[in-house]
């Protein structure tokens, strides 16, 4: 039980600490202090959290009938990874053939064409492609020791990051980075003791990054460097995290590209970490109505509008202030509830409880632990929970619901 306390706590302390290194490093300055309402805001919903965790009611009982599972875990593991094979094959089918998304094009021409042509058929064929890193989770889990399984697993991180660099996104790619770090530590596969992993890790980190942002650059429109360096200095991030005076001036007067393109790349990381909670602060000064769960549950509201059972706009449902910019976790909570949060963190801190004490005897709900781990890190920085790790647990579900009814109908026949 002390290895749930440390997973959990852990999570929700590093989270912290990461925003925390972030403001310090980053030479940026702060226009307006975080108002006392926030900061009271986001201290009392880890304190929800963290409560809700604590306090073991109610505990809950599922999956018992998983003994054909762990006996067959491999055609389990070779079935899941086909058929997240095919949903990448029917969803970039989707992206190149049937909305014209091409490596050719702009960014801002992609992100147009892959607003258009929906079809129902394809998004449905391609749902199970957002749970490509549940067969790591499994092998992992499952001590199987079949290297070729392992390939394909570490390969199904590689296939999102296709539509990312399509799209311009950042956000998929750092998802898929992270859920595949945090699988592997917890998974014991990164030893934190080992300086080895410090003097690897971090290079890769820092190339990575600068690679992600200079890729995008070079997708877009601009003519040159000097003028996609302008562009995103006087973005809306700058509104409230702009880079302080040295800064901007060690960055307009150096001639050398690469301590520029080192500088703009530390600066734009730590502003994009940062400044979500100014963003929230905000966004609460300006907000006027709640959205009672639809802000979070995004994507549900999309997909019921193309299927034509609801007509939400969804304009309302983006940042209540029209900024293109992220409110972070906490942000979404109070445009969906105001204080009310307190009661869905409490409840989101319970259901992990349980998913751990479930750990003990079921290695099914593992992916979960690790999804809501994930969310719990970025807290403070990132809603992953409005975009693709929302649709991730209601898909996995699903997946365990067909599951059960299989090994149901199998006890069925056996009978």
């Amino acid at each position: 039980m002390k290895k749930v306390y440390v997973l959990f706590y852990g999570s929700i302390i590093l989270g912290i600490l990461l925003w925390l290194f972030f403001f310090i490093i980053t030479p940026i300055e702060v226009k307006n202090e975080l108002s006392s309402f926030i900061t009271s805001f986001i201290i009392l919903n880890y304190l929800a959290l963290v409560f809700g965790f604590a306090l073991p009611l109610f505990p809950i009982s599922v999956f018992k009938n998983t003994e054909w599972i762990k006996i067959n875990k491999l055609k389990v593991l070779e079935t899941l990874i086909a058929l997240i094979l095919i949903s990448f094959v029917f969803r970039y089918w989707d992206l190149f053939y049937n909305r014209n998304l091409s490596f050719w094009n702009s960014i801002k021409v992609n992100n147009a064409n892959a607003g258009n042509h929906f079809s129902f058929l394809f998004n449905l064929l391609s749902t199970f492609r957002v749970i490509y890193f549940v067969p790591l989770i499994y092998y992992y889990s499952g001590k199987i020791k079949e290297k070729r399984l392992l390939v394909l697993c570490f390969f199904l991180f590689l296939l999102p990051l296709i539509e990312g660099y399509l799209r311009g996104s950042r956000r998929i790619i750092f998802e898929s980075l992270g859920l595949l770090f945090l699988i592997l530590i917890l998974s014991k596969k990164i030893n934190f003791r080992s300086l080895k992993i410090y003097v690897i890790s971090l290079p890769i980190v820092i190339i990575f990054i600068g690679f992600s942002f200079f890729v995008v650059q070079g997708r877009t429109d601009f003519e040159s460097p000097n003028e996609f360096y302008k562009k995103i200095i006087t973005s809306q991030y700058n509104d409230f995290v702009p880079p302080n005076r040295t800064a901007l001036r060690c960055f307009e007067e150096s001639e050398n590209s690469l301590l520029k393109k080192a500088l703009f790349t530390e600066i734009h990381v730590g502003q994009y970490i940062v400044h979500g909670v100014y963003e929230m602060d905000y966004m609460v000064s300006k907000h006027d109505k709640h959205t009672y769960g639809m802000f979070n549950f995004y994507l549900l509201i999309k997909f019921f509008n193309k299927l034509g059972i609801t007509k939400v706009d969804l304009d309302n449902l983006n940042n209540p202030t029209g900024r293109i910019t992220y409110i972070t976790f906490f942000g979404g909570l109070f445009n969906d509830f105001g204080w009310f949060s307190l009661i869905a963190m409490f409840l989101l801190g319970w259901i992990q409880r349980q998913l751990f004490i479930l750990r003990k005897r079921n290695f099914l709900v593992e992916p979960l632990i690790v999804i809501f781990l994930f969310a719990n890190i970025f807290l403070l920085i990132f809603n992953f929970i409005r975009a693709n790790l929302l649709l991730a647990i209601g898909v996995y579900l699903l997946f365990l619901i067909i599951l059960q009814i299989f090994l149901k109908l199998r006890s069925i026949q056996s009978e």
